[in-house]
């Protein structure tokens, strides 16, 4: 499954799109229990990045729920680096925090 959440260009080819108004629902088994505040694009980084890395969601706390069937399951969440804020994303699934290292440049960098 390949969520692309709150696209602001064509989503990726079966992708499941997320906007920030999608709430939790049962049936689809997957969506925001607390929504981000807002969804980005960043046409700056246009000619660095592929379209689905130009655009995503972003708050202060927000939390995603996945119906997923039992087995392994591979996350890739993409947090910009070397931000003065980036240090304090906290991921957790199903309660347990997940530990992940981010670069920090300083002030004088960003």
């Amino acid at each position: 499954m390949y969520l692309d959440l709150a696209p602001t260009v064509e989503p990726r080819p079966n992708s499941v799109v997320l906007t920030t108004a999608d709430t939790f629902d049962p049936a689809r088994g997957l969506g925001w229990v607390r929504p981000p505040s807002e969804g980005f694009t960043n046409p700056d980084f246009g000619p660095l990045r592929s379209p689905a890395l130009n655009d995503g969601v972003a708050g202060t706390d927000f939390s995603l729920r996945l119906n997923l069937a039992p087995g392994p399951w591979t996350a890739l969440v993409f947090i910009d680096d070397g931000y003065s804020n980036a240090h304090q994303v906290a991921i957790d699934v199903d309660g347990h925090p997940i530990v992940h290292s981010t670069r920090r440049f300083g002030v004088d960098a960003e």
